[in-house]
């Protein structure tokens, strides 16, 4: 029997990251941009928190859940730099998208999807500043909202302690990018959440703040 500390080095298992992309510099400009297809795959096991081991669901049978021998995700990304401002690396606006998916009971999250635009160095005096705005939508494990629509259908309290049945939530988030001198720079945001907690409950919400980064 172990006790203290377990110095072994016995493997539970690999995550396998993969990651294929092309950079092109597209036109007389020699617009950059960025293009990936990648994922990655884990093999250790994880237990079901949903499906119990005679496969029923957990929240009948109250048995241990099953094995998930792997789990994963992947994606598919890109941004492209569509006009250009200056010399500079970015100075231009930058399209820019990303879709992910996750494979796996005992992930929380489904599928992410962002959209987005940024324009960098559009004052001349200012090439390092930038504006963004970007639009996310996040959706939640499909087998987390069929499990808290069992649990509000048998009474109980919702999984996580949510207030309803999670589904998805979006974001819409304009930020000002200031750089203040070498390595400070202060980033003003606005964010509008639409469905909060990824249900119906709450009302949706503006939100303002900062983040000030100083890096030496």
């Amino acid at each position: 029997r172990w006790a203290g500390f377990n110095f072994s080095f016995a493997q539970q298992g690999f995550v396998v990251p993969m990651e294929i992309g092309w950079e092109p510099k597209l036109g007389a400009a020699k617009l950059p941009g960025h293009y990936k297809l990648g994922g990655y795959l884990d093999t250790s096991d994880h237990p079901n928190p949903f499906i119990s081991v005679d496969g029923r669901p957990r929240l009948v049978s109250h048995l241990p859940g099953q094995t998930e021998r792997q789990r994963g995700a992947w994606y598919v990304g890109a941004d492209q730099m569509v006009h250009r401002f200056g010399p500079a690396a970015n100075q231009g606006v930058i399209l820019y998208g990303i879709a992910g998916w996750n494979l796996g009971a005992s992930l929380p999250n489904q599928s992410q999807y962002t959209l987005g635009i940024i324009s960098q160095g559009m004052l001349p005096h200012r090439i390092t500043d930038a504006v963004s705005f970007f639009w996310t939508r996040q959706t939640v494990n499909h087998k987390i909202t069929r499990q808290q629509e069992m649990q509000s259908d048998m009474g109980l309290p919702l999984l996580g302690g949510v207030g309803a049945p999670q589904t998805s939530f979006q974001v819409l988030e304009l930020t000002y990018t200031a750089f203040i001198s070498r390595g400070i720079k202060l980033l003003p945001d606005l964010q509008y959440i639409i469905h909060p907690d990824a249900n119906h409950v709450y009302p949706d919400a503006l939100l303002a703040g900062f983040r000030f980064i100083a890096q030496f």
